[in-house]
């Protein structure tokens, strides 16, 4: 066995491999063991600065994903709201409810059963909300397409729909079956007398297209005014007109002058509305507050 000569102090030694080694031994297990220690103290240390960053970056998400759920919450408000402004329009005007639109569900993600991280559910959560209102948007949006055509098509129908006096002055003779102040006998008086002096200004009652100006029998000289959806109005006894056939009007455009022109007792204006053909009475075709007896 290999021997070494080891001189300490004026004094020599003979040592072996062997005791070299055992000598070595304790100093290396306590320079190893110093190591280690430092090592998963510099671990523990590091793995608390991770933790503390992530502690402080997953609040700062909460805190985020909080302000954006709050958010989402606020939007969901509003959008309730104008879905019951939507079906009140749609009931208003006779058009079919989009509830059961709404009311389909879409497929979306869910969170999986071995999910527990508070963060991870929020998130999940926000993002099935935010699928959700992204769906009855696009619903609201074509809900509200719809909408506009159709107050469109209302708006044109009430602007040709006749709904105001045509003159001003007192109704004498109403819509019905009364005695004719000429022959004496029961007859059908197919619109209203209104009476007042005469070149009072008459007035078209709605939109429409002059289709008529001229004499026509008893009634003197007359405006026949087509205003579509199947409604048509005469204006009878006129003093003078003041559209010509072809002419567009519009409601409140001046039309003629109250007359007595015809067969007529005194200055009056015989307004009669015809809807698809039929003779109606005029006087549902005025809004309250417009009629003087």
């Amino acid at each position: 066995m290999q021997k070494w000569t080891i001189i300490i102090g004026g004094k020599t030694f003979i040592v072996s491999k062997w005791q070299i080694c055992t000598l070595l031994l304790p100093f290396i297990f306590i320079f190893g063991l110093s190591l280690w220690s430092y090592g998963t103290a510099i671990h523990s240390v590091i793995i608390k600065i991770n933790n503390s960053f992530l502690s402080n970056q997953r609040d700062t998400y909460m805190e985020k994903i909080t302000k954006i759920d709050c958010m989402t919450q606020s939007l969901e408000r509003i959008h309730s709201r104008i879905v019951f402004r939507d079906e009140i329009l749609r009931s208003v005007l006779s058009i079919p409810s989009k509830e059961e639109a709404r009311m389909l569900g879409t497929g979306g993600r869910y969170p999986r059963e071995d999910v527990t991280c508070v963060l991870n559910n929020k998130v999940i959560t926000l993002d099935k909300k935010l699928e959700r209102m992204e769906r009855e948007q696009r619903i609201e949006a074509e809900s509200l397409s719809d909408l506009e055509l159709n107050l469109a098509r209302s708006r044109k129908q009430l602007e040709h729909t006749p709904s105001i006096m045509p003159t001003w002055g007192r109704i004498t003779s109403g819509f019905g079956w009364r005695r004719d102040p000429f022959t004496g006998r029961r007859s059908f008086h197919n619109g209203i007398d209104i009476a007042n002096k005469k070149g009072t200004p008459v007035v078209a009652t709605a939109s429409g297209e002059a289709i008529y100006v001229g004499r026509m029998g008893h009634l003197g000289t007359c405006v026949k005014i087509k205003h579509g959806y199947g409604y048509i109005s005469l204006y009878g006894h006129l003093e003078t007109a003041a559209v010509k056939t072809g002419d567009n009007v519009e409601r409140g455009n001046i039309i003629g002058y109250l007359g007595n022109s015809g067969r007529s007792t005194g200055s009056h204006l015989h307004y009669t509305i015809m809807k698809y053909g039929r003779d109606v009475n005029p006087l549902n075709y005025i809004l309250l507050g417009n009629v003087i007896y």
